[in-house]
């Protein structure tokens, strides 16, 4: 509250993460709202997989579901397996994601500290896999197919998402995450991966990248005078991140939008701070309620500088 900062390493990770799942569901047909049923299978606890965690169930959050009941939607794993409540010397971040050793919907299943990611995703069911642990392939085939079938028991795809890079230190690639789901997976990276085909068709893989999030957050949070970035605020910008993608973009199994089109999306992505932060009284520069989304985006506009600039003088090279 004494410092008015963002700190783009932990909430624009996660925020960039969020809007990427909250794209992935877009893209099976489902409405943003189906984050908070979904499970979610982390790899990696250190401070990115905990940030990405807190994020994205502070998300949860925000769509209605308590602290608790949004923390109980995850399921943490480190180079020693589950982190469970009874594991000693427990890093005092990772404590409130331990597992209870307890049994599992109704004692079908049962967890208990250490178990590794198959076992964990045999028994927890996740339909969602994240990566941030920066060990080359630690997706394994059965891995990654086990939690496609955890999704497809449902109705969906398994979200897959080795967030890890540079790209010698991913999960696994592109290819084996399609090759594994039988093309039926929905796939970003945290690194680059050249174009596949997937479906009979080419696609290029996207790549989760801060990018998406910070100029707009930086922009709306500055031109609206913000006393504070929010969760409701940072849930704004994923959302409005997830939603900008064009239909073409969709058609070619894109989960974040074109990188030529940065500039447009973080106008949309500034857009929706500058609203959130109306909307929650926490704006001192622009503070009317009234003004249309139309209206916002070209109050935008008029505060952003272009780098473009007029010739003052014939150029004496040009014939």
């Amino acid at each position: 509250d004494k410092t008015l900062c963002f700190n783009d390493d932990i909430q624009g990770t996660g925020c960039v993460v969020l809007a990427g799942l909250l794209s992935a569901l877009r893209a099976q047909g489902l409405p943003a709202s189906a984050l908070k049923d979904q499970r979610i299978l982390v790899a990696g606890a250190g401070s990115a997989g905990l940030g990405v965690s807190d994020m994205v169930a502070k998300g949860m959050m925000q769509q209605g579901l308590s602290e608790e009941e949004a923390r109980a939607r995850f399921f943490i794993c480190d180079k020693d397996g589950l982190v469970g409540n009874t594991r000693l010397n427990m890093d005092e971040h990772a404590a409130p994601w331990a597992r209870k050793d307890d049994g599992l919907d109704k004692g079908e299943a049962t967890l208990r500290d250490g178990m590794s990611l198959v076992d964990v995703a045999k028994a927890a069911r996740p339909t969602i896999l994240l990566g941030v642990s920066a060990c080359a392939q630690l997706f394994t085939k059965e891995l990654v197919s086990q939690v496609q079938h955890n999704a497809a028991t449902e109705g969906e795809r398994a979200i897959i998402f080795p967030l890890s890079n540079p790209t010698p230190v991913a999960e696994c690639t592109a290819e084996q995450a399609f090759e594994w789901t039988d093309d039926k997976c929905v796939f970003a990276s945290g690194s680059p991966f050249p174009p596949l085909k997937v479906n009979g068709e080419m696609m290029t893989p996207s790549q989760c990248n801060n990018m998406f999030i910070f100029p707009g957050v930086g922009m709306g949070a500055s031109v609206s005078g913000a006393t504070a970035i929010t969760d409701q605020t940072l849930y704004a910008s994923a959302l409005a991140l997830s939603n900008s993608l064009t239909a073409e973009e969709r058609s070619k199994g894109q989960i974040f939008p074109s990188v030529s089109r940065i500039r447009e999306v973080s106008e949309t992505v500034a857009c929706a701070v500058l609203k959130s932060t109306i909307d929650q009284d926490i704006a001192t520069k622009y503070t009317s309620k009234s003004t249309s989304q139309e209206d916002l985006l070209l109050y935008l506009k008029r505060k952003t500088y272009n780098p473009f600039y007029t010739p003052l003088g014939r150029d004496p090279y040009h014939k």
